[in-house]
């Protein structure tokens, strides 16, 4: 099937005869949700991930993670033969037509974005591209990745052209562990495509998902939307523990006082402070979005300086746990010094 040139009734029609091959590269906390969600969608599905006991656990019914669900709907779709797993990225494109690529872009040990995985991904399913597949990425990444480091890679392999010959979207993950199986059928989808083919073969298949649609007029546009969504609580978060350690130096109750601040009040919704921020997006988010511009100078970045903080807090805890401990046993020994 050309997802480029077929019409939304035909792809329907497809779909309903269960002959739309799709394949879900990287089976974390979002690929393998969203594999199953397609599944009971109607799709055929080829789950790819190079971690070998993963697909094991995977062929067996068996997630590796917890999902609410998850585990009864994967050993349905595995009994209907709507969905199978394999370690080699291109044996699950070869017949697929829509490929979504979920896999992690971390951060390098120097903080640097380390874009190996996604390369290599990008090289398998070029291999196997054909004109009319529609590869959609979903993995975090810097502003203009999909552009700069995917859109070359595909179209060297393949000696195809994006736009002309296949589709390339971005729609950025945006579900919470533990949600993703509401999440990805109800939270609303960032679509975009590196042209208006590609966005409406985009459009076209998250129909058959859930959700509300969010078109916008370019990649960059969603990547950076994506960005935003982490970044904003991240920033946030740092607020709130900030301000909690202003109360603790002005012998303030910074919950009592946040609740206050809170309660009722349109315009006030600040967080509850905390030890720091978790997940793997939150923490990598803020440096993804700010090496795009900040260059050397980083003093003069708010978004910066709330990661930090927010990376502090961990120690922050510690040592007013060990404060508390010892004001504890202080006071522990001046009662038995006056009992004696």
């Amino acid at each position: 099937m050309n997802l480029l040139k077929t019409s939304l009734k035909d792809l329907k029609k497809a779909i309903n005869e269960a002959s739309v091959q799709a394949c879900v590269v990287g089976l974390g906390y979002v690929g393998l949700p969203l594999s199953v969600i397609l599944g009971e969608n109607g799709f055929m599905v080829t789950a790819v991930d190079k971690n070998q006991e993963v697909i094991k656990r995977c062929q067996k019914g068996s997630a590796h993670f917890y999902e609410k669900g998850l585990d009864e709907k994967l050993l349905k779709l595995l009994q209907r033969g709507m969905i199978n797993f394999s370690t080699d990225v291109s044996v699950g494109t070869r017949h697929t037509a829509v490929i979504f690529v979920t896999i992690g872009v971390p951060l390098a040990p120097d903080g640097a974005i380390d874009t190996t995985a996604l390369k290599e991904v990008s090289t398998a399913i070029g291999k196997e591209l054909t004109e009319g597949k529609l590869v959609i990425v979903k993995s975090t990444l810097p502003v203009g990745g999909t552009r700069r480091i995917v859109k070359p890679i595909l179209e060297d392999v393949s000696r195809l052209a994006a736009e002309q010959d296949f589709g390339l979207a971005f729609v950025p993950e945006r579900t919470v562990e533990g949600r993703a199986m509401e999440e990805l059928v109800s939270l609303p989808k960032i679509v975009a495509g590196v042209g208006k083919r590609s966005k409406r073969a985009a459009q076209m298949i998250y129909r058959f998902i859930g959700g509300p649609l969010v078109p916008v007029s370019c990649l960059e546009v969603a990547e950076a939307a994506k960005l935003f969504d982490n970044v904003y609580r991240d920033v946030n978060i740092a607020l709130a523990n900030e301000l909690a350690i202003a109360c603790e130096r002005m012998g303030v109750d910074a919950i009592e006082a946040i609740q206050a601040a809170n309660y009722e009040y349109p315009r006030t919704n600040i967080l509850t402070p905390g030890v720091g921020v978790g997940g793997s997006c939150l923490t990598k988010d803020s440096y993804i979005l700010t090496q795009a511009y900040t260059g050397k100078d980083k003093r003069h970045s708010l978004i910066l300086r709330a990661r930090q903080l927010n990376d502090t807090m961990p120690q922050h805890f510690m040592s007013l746990i060990k404060d508390a401990f010892f004001e504890m046993n202080f006071r522990a020994c001046l009662k038995l010094q006056n009992v004696s």
